[in-house]
């Protein structure tokens, strides 16, 4: 089985930037908005869970798409 690959949504220089965890994958959006809209629609089509973080890095919300029971 395939791992999965969290999505996080982090500040970045340029705005704010989509990444995969273990890959260097990195797409950059000029707004936290449209940054989450585009990592919420990539983690629902992946089911793994997105991960948003604040201004300072800190994850402030997490949104799972993972079809597996909670004791899975």
């Amino acid at each position: 089985m395939p791992t999965k690959r969290n999505i996080h949504v982090v500040p970045a220089a340029e705005g704010w930037a989509v990444e995969v965890d273990g890959t260097p994958e990195r797409s950059v959006y000029p707004s936290q908005m449209a940054a989450i809209a585009a990592a919420w629609k990539r983690a629902r089509h992946d089911q793994v869970e997105l991960v948003l973080h604040d201004r300072n890095g800190e994850v402030w919300a997490r949104d799972t798409f993972d079809n597996e029971p909670p004791d899975a």
